[in-house]
């Protein structure tokens, strides 16, 4: 991810060639701008914005697996959450309308 993918004004982030090799927009949280802006104070990064240690090109894709992978949440946990007996009912929620995904609020917003 390069740092000209964080769109503050509009307030999304691009990912560039995601999975299925697609371009995507997200939700961009005030919350996770603030902690943008204090990481890009800090580290001052030129191109791309989690540089590797190197500082010549970006982190590597499997560190990037390793984060995600011990920060995702559960789908088990999601199904206990909401109380559902089968799987298959809380991946129903998981499916939604580009139209519901603008209305949608970013919950870190509510910090």
């Amino acid at each position: 991810m390069q740092v000209k993918d964080i769109d503050s004004e509009r307030m999304v982030v691009v990912v560039h060639q995601g999975k299925g090799r697609k371009d995507r927009i997200t939700l961009l949280s005030e919350k996770m701008l603030d902690q943008l802006r204090i990481y890009y104070k800090t580290y001052r990064p030129k191109v791309w914005l989690f540089e590797n240690p190197l500082k010549d090109g970006p982190i590597s894709g499997r560190t990037l697996q390793q984060v995600f992978r011990n920060s995702a949440t559960d789908l088990r946990f999601i199904q206990e959450l909401l109380g559902h007996s089968s799987s298959k009912t809380t991946e129903i929620y998981t499916h939604v309308s580009r139209a519901s995904l603008s209305r949608i609020t970013n919950p870190l917003d509510q910090l």
